[in-house]
């Protein structure tokens, strides 16, 4: 063969032998690449099946294309470090996942989340209405009003029901009070300075010439038309009345008891009557 001689002149034997070297380089790789998923020196060896694509270096079996999520490495043999996860561990776990763990490979919170916050990665902030705490299963305090409240602390949003006070609205109103806030205190008329923390009817009667759950009626002879019953009602104590009320309602059912005797008997003679006359046509 005859080399030319812009080959072989002084000006490009140094670009013709870099050639040379590349073209010789490629073709020695060509002759000892291995297989895919394969290498070192008889190719007899299996690239980590972490390694991304399962492919390596042809002589090291460093993880060439990088390493599968949740690992890392050269050979791609360490999990991540705990607090981070996915490609080459460059993602922090989740701020919400308790002690920051998450898994190495997904970034699930493992451990849970912090309460308040839920979903897979804890990235759902807020419960549902009525619910708070860890995984939003704890239900919101009863007497919240509305039954919110807040899905960290469970702390009532807002205010409480009647009756009652407190972060949680635990607590009923102090003796004294009562109603919205317990900021309403216990009627003047009423015989002791306690009453019932809702309604504030007065838990322990009415002072005297004063009737009435709440003591608001006067027992005065002149205003009230009835004051013999007016005087009998204040007399009685809270349980008294709680066993008057309950005769009360007794009569109640049993009065509408007869009331409904009376209702099917007059239907059922209605129909009789009914069945006469069709009978007779």
């Amino acid at each position: 063969m005859k080399f030319s001689e812009d080959f072989v002149s002084t000006g490009n034997i140094r670009y013709n032998f870099v050639y040379i070297v590349l073209l010789w380089i490629f073709f020695v790789s060509l002759l000892t690449a291995c297989p895919a998923g394969f290498y070192g020196s008889d190719c007899n060896r299996t690239c980590s099946l972490r390694c991304l694509s399962h492919l390596c270096d042809n002589m090291t079996g460093a993880c060439s294309h990088g390493c599968r999520h949740g690992y890392q490495g050269d050979l791609c043999e360490s999990e991540c470090q705990q607090g981070f996860y996915g490609a080459n561990c460059s993602s922090e776990c989740p701020s919400n996942c308790v002690n920051d763990t998450c898994d190495h490979t997904t970034g699930q919170c493992i451990q849970g989340c912090l309460p308040g916050d839920q979903g897979i990665a804890c990235e759902e902030k807020l419960c549902p209405d009525g619910f708070y705490g860890s995984n939003c299963s704890s239900a919101c305090p009863a007497h919240c009003h509305n039954t919110s409240c807040d899905s960290l602390t469970g702390h009532c949003r807002g205010s409480c029901k009647a009756g009652y006070k407190g972060n949680h609205c635990e607590e009923e109103c102090s003796a004294g009070s009562h109603g919205p806030g317990c900021q309403t205190p216990c009627p003047a008329t009423c015989a002791s300075p306690i009453c019932h923390h809702v309604t504030g009817a007065c838990s322990e009667g009415c002072k005297p010439d004063f009737w009435g759950s709440d003591c608001s009626l006067t027992g005065d002879l002149k205003s009230n038309p009835e004051p013999q019953q007016a005087k009998f009602y204040q007399k009685l104590s809270a349980e008294g009345r709680s066993v008057l009320l309950y005769m009360l309602m007794g009569e109640y059912e049993r009065t509408l008891e007869r009331a409904q005797l009376e209702i099917s008997r007059s239907l059922r003679q209605r129909n009789e009557i009914r069945e006469l006359i069709n009978g007779d046509l």
